[in-house]
């Protein structure tokens, strides 16, 4: 299964030849929820760099992940891209500004969280967001590093 985010409506039309379905043509929606189209696809035809591919070839907002699971049967995770960083608490702005910018890092912004330092950093989506962020944990001045995780909202 495929998470795709942001996708115009007529991406998850059953005649489409756009988005996953460009790739996939036997890909079926499983649901809409918000701004994720779900699809069941057969996931060994689309290899990384076939999603890499696609994410370059269409509109920049639009992004693809894999499906995760929180256990089995569990709800629909995934990685629409980003990360979440946490830095120590007494590095200034220009400290952490600094840092990013030597990683090669682009802030979008900080979040506000009293006395803390959490800022969200732009990463590609799916497991590329995950790596990063695990490369993160245990360098200098890093006290945590998250990717950004979809979580399918389910009624109770």
């Amino acid at each position: 299964m495929v998470v795709e985010f942001d996708a115009p409506k007529e991406y998850s039309f059953p005649e489409s030849k756009l988005g996953l379905q460009s790739l996939d043509n036997t890909a079926k929606l499983v649901k809409s929820k918000g701004r994720a189209n779900i699809w069941k696809t057969n996931i060994n035809s689309l290899s990384a760099d076939a999603l890499k591919l696609l994410d370059q070839t269409q509109s920049p907002k639009i992004r693809y992940s894999p499906v995760f699971r929180s256990k089995k049967n569990g709800f629909i995770m995934a990685l629409p891209g980003n990360i979440v960083i946490e830095f120590l608490s007494y590095w200034s702005d220009n400290q952490i500004e600094n840092w990013l910018a030597t990683k090669g890092f682009k802030p979008i912004k900080k979040l506000d969280i009293s006395e803390r330092n959490f800022y969200e950093i732009e990463t590609p989506a799916g497991i590329a967001s995950l790596n990063i962020a695990n490369l993160l944990i245990g360098q200098e001045g890093v006290v945590s590093s998250s990717p950004n995780w979809w979580r399918e909202a389910v009624p109770k």
